[in-house]
């Protein structure tokens, strides 16, 4: 699955590498800009920002996404190059969405 990933502090980076681990196709990750930090100031990235550079994916961080640039650059993240085609037979997947139709009836029943 093709993952545009968004996500700054900490407790997301074990997010992000179990999608990789998974073998999903990141096509990007956003995260907040660097911020100064420190006694220095220092501009710092995010644990997120970090762990996307050492997993080699690209790293976006505008300042916001409200802008029709950063909205353009955030759409061609999602820029299909296949389209999904169903392989499954029209006659087949009819009966199974009627199964499908009765199992959540049965359900409701019980509820």
């Amino acid at each position: 699955m093709r993952v545009v990933f968004m996500g700054t502090p900490d407790f997301s980076v074990p997010a992000l590498e179990a999608l990789v681990a998974a073998g999903h196709e990141m096509a990007c990750v956003y995260t907040q800009p660097p911020r100064p930090a420190g006694r220095g100031k220092k501009e710092r990235a995010s644990p997120v920002q970090a762990c996307a550079e050492a997993l080699g994916l690209p790293v976006r961080h505008p300042l916001s996404l409200r802008t029709p640039e950063a909205q353009a650059e955030f759409a061609a993240g999602w820029a299909l190059e296949r389209r999904f085609e169903p392989k499954m037979e029209d006659a087949d997947r009819d009966a199974k969405y009627d199964r499908w139709k009765k199992a959540v009836e049965a359900t409701m029943m019980v509820v």
